[in-house]
């Protein structure tokens, strides 16, 4: 397990950890039921142990992380149903956000969504890139809706639901590609009712990727 401290001298120390943390969990270098032991995490980052068991809880709150008996603190486990309850949300949310953005949003905003696409096409072999570039164009559109509050909400789900579930699925990067241009082309020719029905279907599209992932490695410690 790497991890660092390095670059974040200026923010508190359970902080610090608690964001290493969280990266680590939502970008799955650390697995689903692996075990977080307080001694071995306060050796490897040359801290205490008191801030690494507060950065533990503020994970545990959010569900990041479990404390089980005779085990201590483990990587939370996404269930089927969470996965589902999550993309069934985001799919009303943001199948609304794009219908209300079609109406108010600006050529620039448009290019910025296509300028997305396009460099999610050009580092399709690069999960990493295409993971964050993935989520920029869902925020990018929830942003141009001009509903704060929708935004903060689907913002929020985001940074608290695992990158990688289902992104190694053969043709899951060229599926998402092809469903964001159709959103897209949606949304240029002003169609807010089709650009909605086409975001709901893409979500769901997404839930159906992350449950055939998630139940194709049940069992095993990662998801």
């Amino acid at each position: 397990m790497k991890i660092s401290m390095e670059g974040m001298e200026h923010v508190k120390i359970s902080e610090r950890i608690y964001r290493i943390l969280k990266k680590a969990i939502l970008d799955g270098d650390l697995k689903p039921g692996q075990r977080l032991n307080q001694d071995q995490l306060a050796e490897a980052l040359k801290v205490s142990r008191t801030p690494v068991r507060e950065a533990l809880l503020k994970l545990e709150k959010e569900q990041l992380v479990e404390n089980l008996p005779y085990k201590g603190a483990v990587v939370s486990k996404f269930s089927l149903r969470k996965i589902k309850e999550c993309h069934e949300i985001r799919a009303v949310l943001e199948g609304y956000a794009a219908k209300i953005a079609t109406k108010n949003i600006s050529k620039n905003k448009l290019d910025e969504l296509k300028k997305s696409i396009q460099e999610m096409k050009a580092h399709k072999n690069d999960l990493k890139k295409v993971v964050s570039l993935n989520e920029e164009f869902h925020k990018l559109i929830c942003k141009a809706s001009g509903n704060e509050q929708l935004y903060y909400i689907v913002e929020s789900m985001l940074k608290h639901f695992p990158r990688n579930i289902s992104w190694g699925l053969p043709g899951r990067v060229e599926n998402s590609i092809k469903e964001h241009e159709q959103v897209l082309e949606a949304m240029e020719k002003g169609e807010g009712d089709l650009a909605e029905k086409l975001m709901r279907k893409h979500l769901q599209s997404v839930e159906l990727s992350c449950v055939e992932a998630r139940s194709g490695m049940k069992g095993k410690t990662q998801l």
